[in-house]
C-alpha cells in the first residue's frame, strides 16, 4: 500500500490556492474597471425621462404643439413660444438637455422670447418613446424633424433660425449645425467637444495601474453600444464645427467647468478652418450650467441677445 506524503499534498494544495488566488485577483483587476466603464455609460444613457414643466410658470404665452418625428416614428410634444412684441427677429430651437422634457432651460429661453425671438422647445426622444439617451448623437435627427415642422409653418422666416442647447443638448446643437446648413447660428453651452476624447483625457490617472484605464475605456465603449446601438465615436462636435463656414457660433462655458478645455479646442479648430465668427464666452466663476446666476441675468441677456441680433438680424 502506497502512503501519501502529507508534506507533498500540502505543497500541492498551497500551489493551487496561490494560483487560484492569483487568477481571481487578475480577473477582479480586469473585470472591475471593465464593469465600471459599462456602468458609467449606462448611468448616462438610461432611458428615464427628466420630466417637464409649464411656461406659464415664467409668465410666458405658448401653444402646445405636436411635431411629427419620422426619425423615431413618433410625435414630439413641444411648446411654441411666440416672440414678445410686434417685431419678430427670428426663431430659436431650444434643444432638450439629454433626456429632458419640453420645458428644459426655460429660464434661459425666456430671455430670447423677451428680446423678440420665437422659441420652439420640444421633448427628448427618451421622453417621447422611452429609448436610451444617446448623449446627442441620435438626438440630432430630431432637430431635423423640428426644422421640417418650422418650414411647414407660414409664420417662420427659415433664413433666421438659430439653435440653443446646454451640455449634451449643446453637443446636439453643434452637431446639428454641421448636418443642417439651414441653421443660421448656434449657441452651445457646456457641451463636450469629442466624447471619447473626454473619456480618455479624464481617465489618464487610471493608467498608473496596468490595464485598468484600457479596461474602463473598453467597458465604456461597450456600454454605450449596448444601450444605444451605435458607436461612441459619433459624439464628435469637434468634427462638425469645422464644417460651418462663416456661420456664427457662440460657445458659453464657465471658467471652473472641466469642459472648458474642449471649448478651447473647438474654438481653435473652427478658427483654423477659417471661421471668423466663432466666439467663446468664459463666464467668470461659473460651473457646469449656472451661467445665468454666475454672470447675472442682465449680463447674460446682453451677451446672448447681442449674439443673436448680430447673427440673425444683421441683413435686415
Amino acid at each position: 500500500m502506497i502512503q501519501k506524503n502529507p508534506k507533498s499534498a500540502m505543497t500541492i494544495n498551497l500551489r493551487f490556492v496561490i494560483r487560484a488566488t492569483a487568477l481571481a485577483l487578475t480577473l477582479i483587476g480586469v473585470l472591475t474597471p471593465f464593469l465600471s466603464g459599462i456602468l458609467f455609460t449606462l448611468s448616462l444613457t438610461v432611458p428615464v425621462c427628466g420630466g417637464s414643466g409649464n411656461p406659464s410658470a415664467y409668465g410666458l404665452i405658448y401653444d402646445d404643439v405636436q411635431i411629427s418625428a419620422p426619425s423615431i416614428n413618433a410625435v414630439l410634444a413641444g411648446y411654441f413660444l411666440p416672440a414678445a412684441g410686434e417685431r419678430v427677429k427670428g426663431t430659436i430651437i431650444g434643444v432638450p438637455t439629454g433626456a429632458s422634457g419640453r420645458a428644459d432651460r426655460l429660464h434661459e429661453l425666456r430671455v430670447f422670447i423677451e428680446a423678440g425671438y420665437n422659441v420652439i422647445a420640444y421633448q427628448s426622444r427618451t421622453c417621447a418613446v422611452g429609448v436610451s439617451n444617446s448623449l446627442g448623437g441620435l438626438e440630432v435627427e430630431q432637430v431635423g424633424d423640428v426644422l421640417a415642422y418650422l418650414a411647414a409653418r407660414d409664420d417662420i422666416d427659415m433664413a433666421r433660425v438659430g439653435i440653443h442647447g446646454f451640455s449634451a443638448g449643446g453637443a446636439t446643437a453643434m452637431m446639428a449645425g454641421g448636418r443642417y446648413p439651414q441653421i443660421a447660428a448656434v449657441v452651445a453651452q457646456g457641451g463636450y467637444h469629442d466624447f471619447w476624447d473626454e473619456i480618455v483625457h479624464n481617465t489618464r490617472g487610471f493608467d498608473r495601474l496596468p490595464v485598468v484605464g484600457d479596461m474602463f475605456r473598453f467597458g465604456a465603449r461597450i456600454g454605450y453600444r449596448l444601450t444605444t446601438g451605435v458607436e461612441i465615436d459619433q459624439l464628435d462636435p469637434l468634427a462638425a464645427v469645422q464644417t460651418y463656414g462663416q456661420r456664427p457660433i457662440l460657445l458659453v462655458y464657465g471658467t471652473t467647468e472641466p469642459g472648458l478645455r474642449g471649448a478651447l479646442i473647438m474654438r481653435d479648430a473652427a478658427s483654423r478652418a477659417g471661421n471668423r465668427n466663432i466666439e467663446l464666452w468664459q463666464v467668470p466663476g461659473a460651473g457646469h450650467g449656472d451661467y445665468v446666476s454666475a454672470a447675472g441675468e442682465a449680463a447674460y441677456r446682453a451677451r446672448i441677445v447681442t449674439f443673436w441680433d448680430q447673427a440673425l438680424t444683421q441683413n435686415e
